[in-house]
């Protein structure tokens, strides 16, 4: 067990750095960026195995959103001294030419059809072609992104075979969008403004998504999930 109310005991999510480096958890705990001397770790979540390696589902780390998905899933969350699994999702909305759009996620390795995401520097170098593909692989026949600094948009790819590398300066967000998202994201222009509201369902100060829940009110759930090798 782990006392929380311990002063010098914290939690935290940590990654390789960025979310598409792939590390070990030895090495993720030998190079951990927070203060103070990490004395253990567990893999949390599932991760885009054989492909961006980017971590699959919602992860709130002590400095903000690393990745975002509006699917409510049961995750480990801690808020003070109090740890819970409860449904957590991150994820918001974008408003472009003064129409409100839902979100699909921050950081997302695999944007569902129709789509708008948002993209930080956190996402690292893999290629954005990643979260506009298919299942089979094959790009989405509709793709656009846009550039945010500050509210105000600073690039535009109109609509696009191909996202391409990412290129996010920090300070920067990408709008990816693919179908019906990309018409949204290519109808801005340069110098447009743009609300961008992102935030986890819940007041926390970390969280993670792992799998499915395995114990309720102290018994174990039947589940007809099957294995999975893409654990992280």
């Amino acid at each position: 067990t782990a006392d929380l109310t311990e002063p010098t005991l914290s939690m935290d999510v940590v990654d390789g750095g960025n979310l598409t480096q792939a590390v070990t958890l030895t090495d993720m705990m030998k190079n951990d960026q927070h203060s103070g001397t990490p004395v253990a770790g567990i893999n949390g979540t599932f991760f885009d195995i054989n492909s961006s390696n980017a971590p699959l589902k919602t992860s709130v780390a002590s400095d903000g959103i690393r990745v975002g998905t509006d699917q409510p899933e049961p995750a480990l969350t801690v808020s003070g001294a109090q740890a819970a699994i409860r449904e957590l999702t991150a994820s918001g909305t974008v408003t472009i030419n003064g129409q409100e759009h839902a979100l699909s996620g921050v950081n997302r390795a695999q944007l569902p059809e129709n789509g708008i995401g948002v993209f930080t520097s956190v996402w690292g170098s893999y290629s954005l072609d990643r979260p506009v593909s298919n299942a089979n692989s094959s790009l989405s026949p509709r793709i656009a992104r846009a550039s945010v600094v500050d509210g105000v948009v600073t690039d535009v790819s109109g609509m696009v075979a191909a996202a391409g590398d990412p290129n996010i300066d920090e300070g920067t967000q990408v709008l990816l969008g693919r179908e019906d998202g990309a018409d949204a994201v290519a109808s801005l222009k340069v110098g447009d403004r743009v609300d961008i509201a992102v935030a986890p369902s819940a007041d926390i100060d970390m969280g993670i998504v792992g799998s499915g829940q395995i114990l309720k009110d102290g018994e174990v759930v039947q589940s007809d999930d099957g294995l999975s090798t893409n654990t992280h």
